[in-house]
């Protein structure tokens, strides 16, 4: 079976806890470059992985990206989406387009996304990605920024209802309740902003965010920049949770 997965830099671990809870092989899990977009594809002797999540990317990366995947390859045989956070915005430059030491871009099959990785992001220590996102951010009111964030994950369930592809999705943290200081500043649902929140289509939503469960469960398994998980956290989510998962019924079915 092929499964897609497209998330933040949290996604990035995704492939192996999603294969270590629902698979039972164990003979090998090896990983293979591709050449468009510079991703890698994981394979064991059942299952075919891709990830495309990617450092500091925002969900509007999330959701082309999915797009861009789906119109130049086979439709996946089930996908994971895991959104980020909401006051990150990418912006999609053409493929030539390639900001040389700047760390937080991914070159995809149709252009090259520049991530700011939010307000207080990578793009402030960059001159070229000043002047692409100064202008896009208000310090005194990111609402714009939070509703194109959250427009962009209803496009993505829209699209995946209407292609009737099996799909899980969720965030990375609790949007209205961010699990410690410095997630917090990836952004929070205020009154206005988490009417739109409530209306999106939870029917194949993991209710219990990640981030949130591990700092719950066990601080230590977050990495030292409170942002980003370690395995052995990210496993004891998935085993709590993963009968959420319809990847389970897919196993099953075959």
């Amino acid at each position: 079976m092929n499964f897609l997965i497209i998330g933040c830099s949290n996604g990035l671990g995704l492939s192996h806890i999603l294969r270590n809870v629902f698979s039972s092989s164990r003979s090998y899990f090896e990983p293979q470059t591709e050449d468009a977009g510079g991703y890698q594809v994981w394979y064991d002797d059942r299952d075919t992985y891709t990830n495309l999540s990617a450092g500091g990317a925002g969900n509007r990366y999330i959701t082309n990206r999915l797009f861009e995947y789906i119109s130049c390859n086979e439709k996946p045989d089930y996908i994971y989406l895991q959104f980020s956070g909401l006051h990150r915005i990418d912006l999609p430059t053409s493929q030539e387009n390639i900001f040389d030491q700047y760390a937080f871009q991914t070159k995809t099959e149709h252009a090259n996304w520049i991530h700011s990785g939010g307000m207080n992001g990578s793009w402030l220590g960059d001159e070229r990605c000043q002047k692409m996102f100064t202008y896009l951010y208000d310090p005194n009111d990111q609402n714009h920024v939070t509703v194109q964030n959250l427009f962009e994950i209803n496009n993505a369930l829209n699209f995946l209802n209407r292609t009737k592809i099996p799909y899980n999705w969720s965030t990375y943290y609790d949007y209205c309740n961010a699990p410690n200081e410095q997630i917090k500043l990836d952004g929070v649902l205020n009154e206005s902003t988490k009417k739109i929140y409530e209306t999106l289509d939870n029917t194949y939503k993991i209710q219990t965010c990640l981030t949130n469960h591990i700092m719950e469960k066990n601080k230590e398994w977050m990495e030292n920049d409170d942002v980003h998980w370690k395995y052995d956290g990210g496993m004891d989510w998935l085993n709590y949770c993963k009968k959420q998962f319809i990847i389970r019924e897919l196993h099953a079915a075959r």
